[in-house]
C-alpha cells in the first residue's frame, strides 16, 4: 500500500468528500464558468448550467453543451451563493483542482463577488504520483482525465461531459484507493 493509496481510502472516508467538474468557455484564463457540477459516491449534489455574460459561447465541442441551452439559465452573480454554500462544505477532489480555483477566483473578481477558497485536493497529481510509483509505467505530469481513466480499465466517452468526468473521477479515486497497481494498464501517453 503506497501513499497515494492511503491518501485516497482516506479521502473515500470522508462524509463530505465530493468531486468537482466545472466546465468554461474556454480553457483561457478569463473563461466563464458556464457549469458546475458536484458528486458524491452516492449520487449528484449540485449540477447547474450558467449563462455567460461575458463570452457567449458553451465551448460545446468540450462541454456538450448546446449554446441555446444556456440562453434560460441564471448568471453566475445569481448562483454564486449556491455555489459558495455546496463548495465550502464539501472537501472536494477535482482532476486539476487548480484549474477549478482559478477561474473561481477569475470570475468572482471580474463579476465583484466575493471570493471563497477551496478545501481539498488535485487528483490530477495523485494519479500521476500514483501510477508513476507503478514500476515500469511511463506517466507524463500532464496526464489528462481520459487517460488516466483508461489505465485503470474505466472507458470514457470521446467528448465527455461533465457527469462523465466526474464518473471518472470516482472511478480513479476508488481504483487509486483499492492499490489496483497490477491491474493497471501501461499506455505510452
Amino acid at each position: 500500500m503506497n501513499d497515494f493509496s492511503l491518501w485516497a481510502q482516506s479521502a473515500l472516508q470522508f462524509p463530505n468528500m465530493a468531486v468537482c467538474v466545472i466546465d468554461t468557455t474556454s480553457i483561457d484564463k478569463d473563461a466563464d464558468i458556464i457549469r458546475v457540477y458536484v458528486a458524491t459516491t452516492t449520487g449528484v449534489i449540485y449540477d447547474q448550467l450558467l449563462w455567460s455574460e461575458r463570452h457567449r459561447t458553451s465551448n460545446e465541442q468540450y462541454t456538450g453543451i448546446p449554446e441555446d441551452t444556456l440562453l434560460e439559465m441564471p448568471t453566475l452573480p445569481e448562483e454564486w451563493e449556491h455555489i459558495k454554500a455546496t463548495l465550502t462544505s464539501h472537501y472536494l477532489v477535482a482532476y486539476n483542482l487548480d484549474f477549478v480555483q482559478q477561474h473561481l477566483n477569475e470570475n468572482a473578481e471580474h463579476y465583484g463577488l466575493e471570493p471563497f477558497y477551496l478545501i481539498g485536493e488535485n487528483l490530477q497529481e495523485n494519479a500521476v504520483g500514483y501510477l508513476r510509483s507503478i514500476p515500469g509505467a511511463y506517466v507524463s505530469y500532464g496526464l489528462q482525465l481520459v487517460e488516466a481513466c483508461a489505465r485503470i480499465g474505466h472507458t470514457m466517452p470521446e467528448h465527455a461531459a461533465a457527469p462523465d468526468r466526474a464518473a471518472g473521477q470516482l472511478a480513479l479515486l476508488q481504483a487509486l484507493a483499492e492499490d489496483a497497481g497490477d491491474t493497471v494498464v501501461d499506455h505510452p501517453f
